[in-house]
């Protein structure tokens, strides 16, 4: 949520306030002023204004007014360093609000260290909401995250309805439950209420925290609940998108994909959480709603970042890697905070091998978002580094996010499976439990299912390659409930191991079922092809091994060979 859209610095800017703080108008010139401001005729607004402070200098009087005037119609320019001047020249009125407006300067020219040492100066008894909500974003925006976290409590104790600042503490910050249902007793106790908070406010506390990282082992557990949210506010497109976000952590992307086009039905303009819907598509390899949805985005507002990442997967998913990263540049240029723009670049830099790149955007993007999905694409990115220490140490941070889920245990049994230490039996023997504990949650989960039957290969247990294969085909009935996992990639491991083991006619069956539910799984076709020469007694080599190098298989699409590598998505 919070930490994929970008911190705004405050929800009140100069314009929008004018009225509510500083001086009102005395004098009919003054009214007229305030009227033109509020009607945004800023020319005829500064005129008057200018007016109004040559009058206050020869009648002696206060010259506030004129100044505070002449710097929200700066401000409203975008010439912030001249709105910054004559607000400074108000600082002998009022130094705390105008030192609140010259930091909201600050911050709209990128000086974000600046901007926060003008608010630090401002007393903590006097800094409003609006101002302690800027600071925590501009401490956030410089890498203080203890002191951010420190002013958003803050904010809730000022506002328990500053949900903003309770959604970006429980999934950035992962505060507890119960130390949030303490925050919003405090502010309501301190505004005359309480102490019982009232059912909106736990239930959007509630909501937001079956998001976080910190009860992602729970999301299983939070969508059987989540039919009261959908009976008790229907319709509500909030607590839709945190439901999607929540299917997504279950690797329930049918749900989720449903969810996102209710969501559309419902409000075809939104742009929040709609390139995870388009990811979602990529998965579905629905290209042409992918181009469709990546167009309409682009026509509601092309200086959000969604639009763009939206553009980049479809480019990425037809492998034009040079405009897709393109797109992801103009994206992370639109909201650096945009975490999925990270990670989608780091993809495309491992599609590329330009893995230090990739490991940069993945780190990049984990920082925004702490996900099994960034580290996934992390890990994957060490690994291709051949640092397979490295891989191993992040795969282990998965399960401080989430212990039993499935993908954690999949993801540290990868990285032990491909380090470089990986003849050693004790390595080979941790990296099999984890695969074994992650395909006992999700026995078709491509990645771990095909890991470990190319460890069992490298030890000649044909046996056991064919129970996990087996299993995994058991498995694809439920999940084509869920996701997208089509059994073709399955059916094509099996024939490659019945070929290893000499028994073609299984083989060929195996790869006749692939091509029936994918015809255009080339890599069943190329097995197909070379099985029925070594059926028929001809050397499969002859004319074959040319074909097959040129034109190489993509693992990820076809299953053949060994692991699937990440591929920016939710699958693994």
């Amino acid at each position: 949520m919070t930490t994929t859209s970008k911190l705004p610095f405050a929800r009140y800017s100069p314009s929008e306030s004018s009225h509510d703080e500083g001086p009102q108008p005395s004098t009919p010139l003054q009214l007229e002023c305030s009227t033109l401001f509020r009607d945004a005729q800023l020319k005829s607004c500064e005129i008057l204004a200018r007016l109004d402070l040559s009058q206050s200098i020869t009648e002696h009087r206060s010259s506030q007014f004129a100044l505070h005037m002449l710097g929200d119609c700066e401000f409203a320019r975008k010439s912030y360093a001249l709105a910054k001047a004559f607000y400074h020249r108000c600082y002998v009125y009022d130094q705390n609000l105008y030192r609140w407006k010259e930091a909201q300067c600050l911050h709209a020219v990128g000086s974000f260290v600046e901007a926060a040492s003008v608010l630090e100066t401002v007393p903590n008894e006097h800094r409003t909401m609006p101002m302690n909500m800027a600071l925590a974003n501009l401490y956030v925006e410089t890498s203080r995250k203890p002191a951010a976290e420190e002013i958003y409590r803050t904010c809730v104790r000022q506002n328990p309805y500053a949900l903003e600042a309770l959604e970006i503490l429980s999934i950035d910050f992962q505060v507890e439950k119960s130390d949030l249902l303490t925050l919003l007793q405090e502010g309501l106790e301190a505004r005359g209420e309480g102490p019982k908070v009232p059912d909106i406010l736990q239930d959007v506390m509630m909501a937001a925290a079956a998001t976080s990282p910190l009860y992602r082992s729970k999301a299983v557990e939070a969508m059987h609940s989540w039919s009261r949210f959908d009976s008790t506010y229907p319709n509500n497109t909030y607590f839709l998108k945190l439901k999607a976000t929540v299917q997504l952590q279950c690797n329930h992307e049918r749900g989720a994909l449903e969810t996102f086009e209710h969501i559309r039905s419902l409000e075809n303009a939104t742009l929040e959480h709609m390139d995870e819907y388009a990811e979602i598509l990529v998965h579905k390899n629905d290209l042409d709603g992918l181009n469709e949805v990546a167009d309409s985005m682009l026509l509601v507002d092309d200086t959000r970042p969604q639009p763009w990442v939206a553009l980049a997967l479809y480019h990425q998913a037809r492998g034009d890697h040079e405009k897709a990263q393109a797109f992801c540049e103009k994206a992370i240029d639109l909201d650096h905070r945009h975490s999925l723009a990270h990670r989608v670049q780091g993809a495309i830099f491992l599609a590329d091998n330009r893995v230090e790149h990739a490991a940069v955007a993945f780190f990049r993007a984990n920082e925004l978002k702490r996900d099994v999905v960034c580290l996934e694409g992390l890990v994957d990115a060490y690994l291709a580094a051949h640092k397979g220490k490295e891989a191993r140490d992040c795969a282990k941070q998965v399960l401080t996010l989430s212990y039993e889920e499935a993908r954690s245990q999949a993801l540290l049994g990868l990285a032990m499976a491909k380090g470089a230490t990986i003849v050693q039996g004790r390595d080979r023997d941790l990296a099999k439990k984890y695969l074994r504990r992650a395909l006992l949650k999700d026995p078709t989960a491509p990645r771990p299912l095909f890991t470990l039957v190319d460890l069992c290969l490298h030890q000649e247990d044909y046996d056991e390659c064919i129970a996990i294969l087996k299993k995994g085909l058991e498995g694809t009935s439920e999940a084509l409930t869920t996701g997208f996992r089509q059994p073709d990639p399955i059916y094509c491991r099996l024939g490659e191991v019945y070929t290893e083991m000499k028994l073609y006619t299984d083989a060929l069956e195996c790869f006749h079922n692939a091509l029936a539910i994918n015809p255009d799984n080339t890599t069943a076709a190329r097995a197909l092809e070379r099985t029925e020469r070594l059926l028929g007694g001809t050397d499969p080599e002859s004319d074959f091994h040319d074909e097959i190098v040129e034109d190489a298989p993509s693992q990820e699409s076809d299953g053949g060979g060994t692991a699937i590598p990440y591929n920016g998505g939710a699958e693994y």
